[in-house]
C-alpha cells in the first residue's frame, strides 16, 4: 500500500488535484527520478508563538513523532487533525501527462503518517475541562486510510499526545508488524489525550 499511496500523493501534488480525484492516467504519467526516495531522521517546523515570536519544533519519528494539522472537514467541532509521523522523505519527481508544461523536475517533501481519529463520544474542550481524546485510525475505518502521505507544509506544529493509561491497551488497532510502533512493542493504548 506504500507505493500506490506514494504515487497517488505525488501525482496529486504535481497536478494540483486532490488525491480522491487523481486518475490512473495521471499516476501513469508520473516519473520519479532514478526511482529513489530519500529518507531523513528529523523534520523541523516553524510556527508563531502566542506573542507573535517565531519558534521551531523538531519532529523525529522515533522520539517525538506527533503532529497537528488544520482539519479539512466541515464538522466545525474541533479545528485540528492529529497524526503520528512514521517516516520523513523527499524525492525528485515530475508529471509528464496532459496539461504539463516543460516537465521540470521538482523536489517533493513528504511525511508518511499514521492518523489519529478524535473520539466524538468523549466530551472534551475548555467548557468540559477535559483534554481531547484520540485513538489510532483502524485499517477498516471507512472515512479514510489509517496511513497516508502528507505535505510537510500543511503541518501546523508538533503535538504533545500522551497515552490515556486508564483506558488500557489493545493489539487490535494496528497490526502487530505495524511501522507505527516502536521496535518490540505489540500493543497500543486504546486512547490518547491531546495536550493543549
Amino acid at each position: 500500500d506504500f507505493l500506490p499511496s506514494l504515487r497517488r500523493h505525488l501525482a496529486s501534488r504535481l497536478t494540483g488535484q486532490t488525491e480522491e480525484i487523481v486518475s490512473a492516467d495521471c499516476i501513469d504519467h508520473l516519473d520519479i527520478k532514478d526511482n529513489r526516495l530519500y529518507s531523513h531522521k528529523v523534520v523541523q517546523f516553524n510556527y508563531p508563538t502566542y506573542d507573535m515570536r517565531r519558534a521551531q519544533d523538531t519532529v523525529n519519528p522515533r522520539t517525538h513523532p506527533d503532529v497537528m494539522l488544520l482539519a479539512q472537514d466541515d464538522d466545525g467541532e474541533h479545528p485540528y487533525w492529529y497524526a503520528r509521523v512514521v517516516g520523513v522523505y523527499h524525492t525528485i519527481a515530475r508529471y509528464t501527462g496532459p496539461g504539463s508544461s516543460g516537465c521540470p523536475w521538482r523536489q517533493v517533501d513528504l511525511l508518511w503518517v499514521c492518523w489519529f481519529a478524535r473520539d466524538t463520544t468523549y466530551p472534551s474542550g475548555i467548557h468540559q475541562r477535559r483534554l481531547p481524546r484520540v485513538s489510532f485510525v483502524t485499517p477498516d475505518y471507512d472515512d479514510f486510510m489509517a496511513f497516508s502521505f502528507v505535505d510537510p507544509a500543511s503541518v501546523l506544529r508538533a503535538a504533545y499526545i500522551i497515552p490515556a493509561f486508564a483506558s488500557g491497551t489493545t493489539s487490535e488497532t494496528l497490526p502487530s508488524h505495524s511501522v507505527a510502533r516502536k521496535n518490540g512493542e505489540d500493543e497500543d493504548y486504546n486512547f490518547y489525550h491531546v495536550c493543549m
